[in-house]
């Protein structure tokens, strides 16, 4: 997000983006590359310029009944979801910080292994 001067409206620019349908599932992964080339977050008398993950989450408002398929079925069974399920819509904004970097820098760390999660 980019703000000009103070009281102008926010702008939003959109780098990635990741959907998925998490029916039944009770952990998701995902990762979302931030090019090198970015702009890193900063702030003048003139221009502001953050970032942040913006999640949008779909829920059911009734629970969803999970499929139960018998153990020694001999025929192979599918399962359709239904058609129309009423839905609550949230979102959450999640302030991040990009600092900048040297790309042969940057290319050292990326052979390094972490793990990072956020838990919701």
């Amino acid at each position: 997000e980019f703000q000009r001067r103070q009281g102008q409206p926010v702008s939003y620019s959109t780098h990635a983006r990741h959907q998925e349908s998490c029916l039944h599932t009770s952990r998701s992964n995902f990762s979302l590359p931030v090019p090198l080339s970015s702009t890193p977050g900063f702030a003048t008398n003139i221009v502001t310029l953050n970032w942040r993950l913006h999640f949008e989450f779909v829920t059911s408002r009734e629970p969803v009944e999970v499929p139960t398929f018998p153990e020694n079925h001999p025929e192979s069974m599918t399962w359709t979801g239904a058609e129309q399920i009423d839905v609550d819509t949230f979102s959450w904004n999640l302030p991040i910080k990009v600092l900048p970097t040297n790309p042969v820098l940057a290319s050292y760390v990326s052979q390094i292994s972490s793990t990072n999660s956020i838990t919701l």
